[in-house]
């Protein structure tokens, strides 16, 4: 049996009580013979037990369930505005995104369309199945997934909506299961969505703690306590606890100038998070002024500038305003590439010779003050800055690139014993690199500890 002789490979779970939950049929797991994890979506409480959900990768082990967003599916044809891209790509792997995609295969399948086929066809009737039957299955799929919320708890589920998708499930299984989980969730959802989704391995004990500590009705605060999580914390809100960053747990006082909307509060979070917890008075400005700064690359670069407040005559105060610190911080980064281009100090040998890491990438040693002008021109970022700190031997930077194409800055330093250490690592404009490359980098260091000079005494 193929896809092409298969309806309904999407069934309703039933049971003498009713319906109970969503899945793959057996009928078509049968067809796929082994080609296919099974996957049942089930709210009900009595039977949730039986879920099963699809495991994803996480590098090269499984990692977590994909999550299951406990609702029907956005309409597969959304306005523009409306980032209809964001939100196919938010919903598709979820548990039901991947059934709905299952349905949608099998259609195509019985209507002789070939997933390979281009949309753009001549052919109107096959552009019109192209594009119609995701609409139609995904149709068919929100009509029997109302069925299957309706056998949900209803409580459970109300709390659990209120959280990112893939903390959902963690939330709605274990609140059907206990009051107390479910209430920790309403009064501190920060501490939830640690206790159920962010628990690490090292951290099973205190998470197994925590949960007997809840069953025993113990109180909230000294639940708290065994995180380390100071009361304020419970401001932030079920949709934003995964912007909290550790500035802010380093800093809860800061949560004194936090909006309490949602979409400002989680603007708020994105600022604040992209502060330096080592510069407290920034982090402090940030909180303050976060609404005037535009974007992370500018709070990057405001904090290059306060960070070099012994090479510069006019001081960060916490008081200045927003135009004052956008005029000094140009001034400081204008001065800084004028001083780059002609710099004499010549740069020391590189700690690390140029090489290429596992996943292909090069990395190249920045050999003098030019280099490093041109590395922070051509990335949109402050690294000329550093060039003193080089000439110093405290710090060395290297470009990571890719078929001669920049995509990361690394800056290694030194800690009290002269070893190197990974110091920064961005991507154009401050971002954030892909974890593969931070990975790959930690290996390439460590292969060349061997080789790092020692820091001399002057140095």
């Amino acid at each position: 049996m193929t896809d092409h002789d298969l309806l309904n490979p999407v069934v309703l779970l039933r049971d003498g009580k009713g319906v109970y939950g969503i899945g793959l049929s057996d009928e078509y797991l049968q067809a796929r013979e082994g080609r296919c994890e099974n996957i049942k979506l089930i709210l009900r409480p009595d039977r949730i037990d039986e879920a099963i959900l699809r495991p994803y990768r996480i590098g090269e082990a499984y990692g977590r369930d994909y999550p299951a967003c406990l609702q029907g599916l956005p309409p597969w044809s959304l306005p523009r505005e409306q980032g209809v891209f964001r939100v196919r790509r938010l919903f598709k792997s979820t548990q039901e995104g991947i059934l709905r995609d299952k349905m949608i295969a099998v259609a195509r399948s019985h209507a002789g369309i070939s997933e390979s086929i281009i949309p753009h066809s001549h052919d109107a009737n096959r552009r019109r199945h192209y594009f119609g039957l995701p609409i139609m299955a995904t149709r068919m799929f929100n009509a029997m997934m109302r069925q299957v919320t309706d056998s949900a708890d209803p409580e459970a589920l109300r709390v659990a909506r209120r959280f990112p998708l893939a903390m959902r499930w963690p939330i709605y299984s274990t609140g059907v299961r206990s009051q107390r989980v479910l209430q920790l969730a309403e009064a501190f959802p920060l501490l939830a969505y640690r206790i159920h989704f962010l628990l690490t391995s090292q951290e099973n004990e205190k998470g197994e703690l925590t949960i007997r500590m809840i069953e025993r009705g113990a109180k909230l605060r000294d639940i708290a306590a065994v995180w380390g999580f100071p009361m304020r914390l419970r401001r932030i809100k079920p949709a934003a606890v995964f912007l909290v960053s550790g500035v802010l747990l380093l800093r809860p006082e800061l949560l004194d100038h936090m909006p309490e909307a949602l979409p400002k509060m989680r603007r708020w979070l994105r600022a604040v998070g992209a502060a330096d917890a080592r510069l407290p008075d920034y982090a402090l400005w940030v909180a303050r002024n976060w609404a005037s700064i535009d974007g992370f690359q500018e709070i990057e670069n405001f904090a290059d500038w306060v960070r070099a407040n012994r090479q510069i005559e006019r001081q960060f105060v916490p008081s200045m305003s927003v135009r004052t610190v956008r005029q000094l911080s140009a001034e400081w980064h204008e001065a800084i590439a004028r001083a780059a281009e002609t710099e004499s100090g010549p740069f020391p040998q590189p700690w690390f010779p140029a090489g290429r890491l596992s996943s292909g990438e090069e990395i190249v040693p920045i050999t003098n003050s030019v280099d490093l002008l041109r590395e922070g021109q051509a990335m949109h970022h402050c690294v000329a800055s550093y060039s003193r700190c080089v000439i110093a031997g405290q710090q060395y930077i290297y470009s990571i690139r890719k078929s001669d194409q920049r995509i990361a800055t690394l800056a290694l330093t030194r800690d009290e014993l002269g070893k190197a250490t990974l110091g920064q690592i961005r991507g154009a404009c401050n971002a954030a690199v892909p974890a593969k490359i931070m990975t790959t980098v930690r290996r390439w260091l460590a292969s060349q500890q061997s080789g790092v000079p020692e820091a001399s005494p002057q140095q």
